[in-house]
């Protein structure tokens, strides 16, 4: 625990520390990735590619804020601060890659070194069961032959409808198949021929 040295290794505090220190370089790779840093990031940076003093670059950056030269965002939030009057601006304050860039290039720091702007895009979220649900029916739908957008009237040539075909086919129980069959009704996935 080289940053804390009164911790003891092993302990409860130990543990907390540990689990402080990886949520927080969580945070700050989900937030480079998408092409925010905190000030005190962002100064970390600028100070590893340039060599120049962190503090110096730091304050800075707090400077250019405050003196709105350089636009920063409450930590999590997409709007600018606008209450920028020395002293409220603080460490955790977030500006963008393209920002930073921009400042950058306004005090004409020697080196071409620059925050990376290709963005990620965040992972897809996951599809929820529901919708799951009903992609399962029209995918069996479709295998079984049906037009989901023309489905035949129930008893037709085979004696039975395609939504008898798909429940017999899936084996779901009790009402999961009749409610997810009404939603896809109700918001016209699967219509009458």
């Amino acid at each position: 625990m080289e940053n804390f040295p009164s911790i003891v290794p092993g302990s409860e505090v130990a543990h907390l520390a540990d689990a402080l220190r990886a949520e927080d370089q969580r945070q700050a790779a989900a937030r480079a990735a998408a092409g925010r840093y905190t000030l005190w990031d962002a100064a970390e940076e600028i100070a590893r590619a340039t060599s120049a003093p962190r503090d110096i670059v730091l304050k800075s950056l707090v400077v250019a804020a405050e003196a709105t030269e350089l636009r920063v965002c409450p930590p999590g939030e997409a709007f600018p601060r606008t209450d920028l009057a020395p002293g409220l601006v603080t460490f955790s304050d977030e500006a963008t890659a393209v920002e930073l860039n921009a400042w950058l290039d306004r005090i004409r720091v020697a080196s071409s070194w620059r925050f990376p702007e290709t963005l990620t895009a965040p992972p897809p979220r996951p599809k929820g069961v529901l919708r799951q649900q009903e992609e399962q029916i029209l995918q069996k739908l479709r295998q079984l032959g049906y037009d989901p957008n023309a489905l035949p009237p129930a008893g037709g040539k085979h004696g039975r409808g395609a939504k008898s075909a798909v429940r017999d086919a899936l084996r779901w129980e009790g009402r999961i198949f009749d409610k997810a069959w009404d939603r896809l009704r109700g918001n016209k996935h699967i219509r009458d021929a």
